[in-house]
């Protein structure tokens, strides 16, 4: 009889018909799966809402703050108080306030940078120093990026100069005095002024038109033809 009992008592209760459920259970099971908006809540703003203004700050931010503000004084002397007592954490925070860590300043000479060659010789002289050991690497890092905008700036501000120097009308080249010049280069002077001279001599001067013969007189006979001479044969038995 007890085995009964237990048996019966593990036995599950049926589960009550749809009309005896809850009407908001059966609205919940009813609805299909809503699927994820894609616009995020709150966006696209509807007509006439700005939004939030650019720069103010969250209100529980401020609030915490603003709390802060009025008790800062009290929390201080808190952390003071537990710094005195032992309690390492407040020591470490006390300890970061009053002597901040720096970074060690290595003094060491770099080439004076004024053009892109001149960052790639100073990106050598730091890697050099990296690798002697005086320059750490962090410090040599941040030295290496200075160096890289500065070598963006300098290319594009050379790029720029290169771009407007072609596009400058260029200005004819005036001859150099002669008071200036060597006598090697008088002589070569002199020489290109006497070819230029006679070649335009030779193109100013007319060339002869060709002369028309002489007609016959009337009445005579016209000249007999060109006698056209034969070429003589060579005889093998003569010498």
């Amino acid at each position: 009889m007890p085995m009964d009992v237990q048996h019966n008592s593990q036995r599950q209760e049926p589960e009550p018909p749809p009309s005896a459920r809850p009407r908001d259970l059966r609205r919940i099971e009813s609805e299909p799966a809503r699927k994820p908006s894609r616009n995020p809540r709150g966006r696209p703003f509807p007509p006439g809402n700005p939004g939030r203004v650019p720069g103010a700050r969250n209100e529980a931010t401020a609030l915490v703050e603003c709390i802060l503000a009025e008790r800062s004084e009290d929390l201080v002397h808190r952390v003071v108080d537990l710094a005195l007592a032992g309690n390492p954490t407040a020591l470490r925070f006390c300890g970061d306030r009053i002597v901040p860590r720096r970074s060690r300043t290595a003094p060491f000479e770099l080439p004076e940078v004024a053009t892109s060659d001149d960052v790639v010789a100073a990106m050598k002289r730091v890697s050099a120093l990296i690798a002697g050991g005086n320059l750490e690497a962090a410090q040599g890092l941040a030295l290496a990026k200075a160096l890289d905008r500065q070598y963006t700036l300098l290319r594009a501000a050379e790029r720029a100069e290169r771009v407007e120097r072609a596009a400058r009308p260029k200005e004819p080249s005036r001859p150099a005095p002669l008071a200036d010049l060597s006598d090697a280069e008088l002589a070569a002077a002199l020489r290109s002024a006497r070819r230029a001279a006679d070649a335009a001599a030779e193109a100013s001067t007319p060339e002869p038109e060709p002369v028309a013969a002489a007609a016959p007189p009337p009445g005579s006979e016209p000249p007999p033809p060109p006698r056209r001479e034969q070429p003589r044969r060579h005889d093998p038995r003569q010498p």
